[in-house]
C-alpha cells in the first residue's frame, strides 16, 4: 500500500520501500514471532514457493501491547511451535557474530523465561501467568534478533515454509537441534552461558559439559512439547535446492558462528527426513552423526 507499482519481490532484502509504511499498532496474539517490536517481515510468494524477507526499521510498530489473556485460548501445538520459534531466535541472536551486550541481555532474559514457562503454557493453556512471561519472552527475543540477527536455523526453516508450508514455528523447532550440534564447536562457550540462565547446568561446570547439557535440554523440550524430529513432507529430491537457498539466504544476510557449505547444510537437512524416506547413510552424515529419536 505504502509502495504502488513495487512488487513483493522488489521489495525483498533491506530497505527497498520508497516511502514510509502506514503506522502499525501491535497486539500480539501469540509469544513466538515477535513481529511487535522487530523490522522484519516475511511474506509467503506463491508463485516462487520461497519466502521473502523485508527488512525496514520503519516498520516497526510505533506502540505494541501485551495481553497474556489473548493468548489462553492458543491450542497446545500452536504454543509449542510459537514457542520455540521465540527460543531459536533468542539462542540465534545469542550465539551469532552480531551480538552486543543490549541483545545478549535480551537473549539471556528470554531463554530463562522460556525454559521456565513454556511447557507450563503448554500444559496448562490457561495459566496467566506462564503465558505472560512467555509474552515478555517472545518481545525480549524479537530485541535480541532485531539487534543481532539470526542464523541457519531460520534460512533452512524459510525453505520449508516456502515450498511446503510448513508453519515457521514448527520447521524452527525441527531443525534448532541439529544446526545447534553442527555450531557446537564455534559456540561451546556460549551455549554453557545458556545452559546456566535455562537453570540445567552450573556456573563451576566445564564448559562443554554445559554446552551439551544445552543441547539435551533443547531436545528435551522439543519431546516435552511433541515437536517431531523429523519434517514429514520433506523429500530427498528436494534437499540440493532447499539447501542452496537457505544458503544463499545465510550467507547474504545472517551472522552464522560456523560456515556450511552447500553439502553440510544438505546433510543437516537430511537428519530431518521421516523414516520411511530417508537414505541409510543418513544416520552418519558429515555435520553431526548421532542416532535420529523417535519424535514424541
Amino acid at each position: 500500500m505504502a509502495n504502488p507499482g513495487k512488487s513483493l519481490r522488489q521489495l525483498a532484502g533491506y530497505l527497498k520501500g520508497l516511502r514510509s509504511p502506514v503506522k502499525i499498532y501491535a497486539v500480539p496474539t501469540t509469544a513466538g514471532t515477535g513481529s511487535e517490536v522487530t523490522v522484519a517481515a516475511v511474506i509467503s510468494d506463491p508463485e516462487t514457493h520461497r519466502k521473502l524477507v523485508i527488512v525496514d526499521p520503519r516498520m516497526v510498530p510505533k506502540m505494541a501491547a501485551l495481553d497474556p489473556a489473548l493468548m489462553t485460548g492458543l491450542p497446545p501445538a500452536i504454543t509449542a511451535a510459537t514457542g520455540i520459534d521465540a527460543l531459536t531466535h533468542a539462542i540465534e541472536a545469542f550465539v551469532g557474530n552480531w551480538k552486543t551486550p543490549y541483545s545478549d541481555g535480551m537473549a539471556l532474559s528470554a531463554v530463562g523465561l522460556i525454559f521456565e514457562n513454556l511447557r507450563t503454557a503448554y500444559n496448562d493453556g490457561k495459566n496467566l501467568a506462564a503465558r505472560e512471561k512467555m509474552a515478555l519472552a517472545s518481545t525480549y527475543a524479537g530485541f535480541a534478533f532485531t539487534r543481532a540477527n539470526v542464523g541457519y536455523v531460520h534460512a533452512i526453516a524459510h525453505q520449508f515454509g516456502g515450498l511446503y508450508h510448513t508453519p515457521h514455528g514448527l520447521a524452527n523447532a525441527i531443525m534448532l537441534p541439529y544446526v545447534l550440534r553442527y555450531s557446537r564447536p564455534a559456540i561451546t562457550s556460549k551455549l554453557a552461558e545458556l545452559a546456566v540462565r535455562a537453570r540445567v547446568g552450573r556456573a563451576e561446570e566445564p564448559e562443554d559439559e554445559l554446552a551439551e547439557k544445552f543441547l539435551e535440554a533443547v531436545e528435551q523440550l522439543n519431546r516435552d512439547l511433541g515437536i517431531p524430529t523429523c519434517l514429514q513432507a520433506l523429500k530427498e529430491a528436494d534437499i540440493p535446492e532447499l539447501a542452496k537457498a537457505a544458503c544463499h539466504e545465510a550467507h547474504t544476510g545472517y551472522p552464522v558462528p560456523r560456515y556450511m557449505t552447500q553439502e553440510v547444510c544438505e546433510g543437516i537437512i537430511r537428519q530431518a527426513l521421516p523414516p520411511q524416506s530417508a537414505p541409510a547413510k543418513a544416520a552418519s552424515t558429515k555435520p553431526t552423526p548421532r542416532k535420529r529419536k523417535a519424535a514424541a
